[in-house]
């Protein structure tokens, strides 16, 4: 396939927000996402959708979450968020990020391929294992810095190493990634790929006509 043909020219809002359908809360965006899918399809929707399954940070998160889920009008319907079991037996984020929140503590131990989902009624919740496989309702979560930065997704291609290259890193998300090219004054783009989660720092501001032709990886500049 032409690589112009599966350029994704994309840019991201400015503005400071979030940008509809997303809903604004402290420094992250939510969306509900009301096509129920198995866990890991959910998390790469959301994944498309510049984000991830949602990931609880603390007991405020948490509450807010769960009254976003609610407002949905959809309560009693159980709801993917981001947790899900490891083979030891353990619970991960699926975007890696640290285990904070200090119910995790007091959630049971997960049995092998199962995610955790947010059901109850309303002011009435729960926490509980459902097999990842389920197809369920999802809930979508994005930094808001990354939101209202001026970033473009310049196309999918290979491993793009025709610029200077700062640093690879092993990166929760494309967020991160995008956080972290943010942060370094020389980084002008960066590479992303999804399955590994591995992000390329990259000193130049590519074109469309720098990438190579492939897949897997997704470049973006500013």
């Amino acid at each position: 396939m032409a690589l112009s043909g599966i350029w994704l020219l994309l840019a991201i809002s400015p503005i400071w927000g979030c940008p509809p359908p997303w809903h604004v809360e402290g420094p992250h965006c939510y969306m509900y996402m009301t096509n129920p899918r198995d866990w890991t399809t959910a998390d790469d929707n959301c994944f498309d959708e510049g984000g991830h399954l949602v990931s609880i940070d603390d007991d405020q998160e948490e509450s807010y979450v769960t009254s976003f889920r609610d407002a949905q009008g959809v309560v009693g319907n159980p709801v993917w968020v981001g947790l899900k079991a490891t083979a030891d037996g353990s619970w991960m984020w699926g975007d890696y990020t640290p285990l904070l929140w200090s119910r995790i503590g007091l959630l049971a131990t997960p049995p092998p391929d199962h995610c955790l989902a947010l059901s109850g009624q309303v002011g009435v919740h729960s926490w509980e294992p459902v097999p990842c496989v389920m197809p369920l309702d999802y809930l979508c979560e994005v930094d808001i810095g990354f939101v209202t930065r001026h970033w473009h997704r310049m196309g999918k291609d290979q491993k793009n190493r025709l610029g200077p290259v700062l640093e690879e890193v092993t990166s929760p998300s494309r967020i991160r990634c995008a956080s972290s090219c943010a942060v370094v004054a020389t980084c002008q783009s960066f590479s992303f790929e999804q399955s590994s989660r591995s992000c390329v720092l990259l000193s130049t501001s590519l074109t469309p006509s720098d990438l190579q032709d492939g897949l897997g990886w997704e470049t973006w500049t500013k």
